[in-house]
């Protein structure tokens, strides 16, 4: 599962950042926070556990199309 993740724009440039996650035991963890309505925890686990795959400056577009999307500052 790929998934797109835009930090929070106060102290960045609208960095984005592309997360793979590979583990089943990850990806069935963020959803069932997703699930709860715990974004912000499934955000931060996601920074913490997911492969970094590619970071996009702005203006670039995403090379693959995410199946999921956090906006830090939305959590």
């Amino acid at each position: 599962m790929q998934v797109l993740l835009i930090l929070n724009r106060q102290y960045s440039k609208e960095v984005r950042v592309i997360v793979s996650v590979q583990a089943k035991s990850l990806k069935e963890k963020v959803v069932s926070l997703l699930e709860k309505d715990q974004d912000r925890e499934a955000f931060d686990l996601l920074i913490k556990k997911a492969e970094v795959k590619a970071y996009l400056p702005p203006g670039q577009k995403a090379h693959i199309r995410p199946a999921l999307t956090l906006i830090e500052d939305l959590l």
